[in-house]
């Protein structure tokens, strides 16, 4: 098995999953730090709206990073077999 491709690939799709959790994190922790900012300065209305993040294009990035790295786990496992087995 090509050990270094695995692993690499490995680190992507974990580099995925991270991304994916942290984008999540911050958009679900904004709207609420909008309210504690609105609440200090007591000036204008609160809308949560306001404070919502478009995060589509970091989410779809998290995901093929993911999808990737699960694909190439497979391909570099399934050629260590290939080598393993013929030598």
């Amino acid at each position: 098995m090509n050990k270094i491709a695995f692993v690499m690939s490995s680190i992507l799709t974990y580099i995925g999953i991270l991304l994916f959790a942290w984008t999540r994190a911050v958009k679900s922790l904004y709207p609420k730090i909008g309210y504690l900012i609105y609440t200090a300065k007591s000036e204008g209305s609160y809308n949560p709206g306001d404070y919502m993040i478009n995060a589509n294009s970091v989410t779809a990035i998290s995901v093929i990073c993911v999808v990737s790295g699960i694909i190439l786990c497979c391909i570099f496992y399934k050629k260590g077999l290939k080598k393993e087995c013929a030598g």
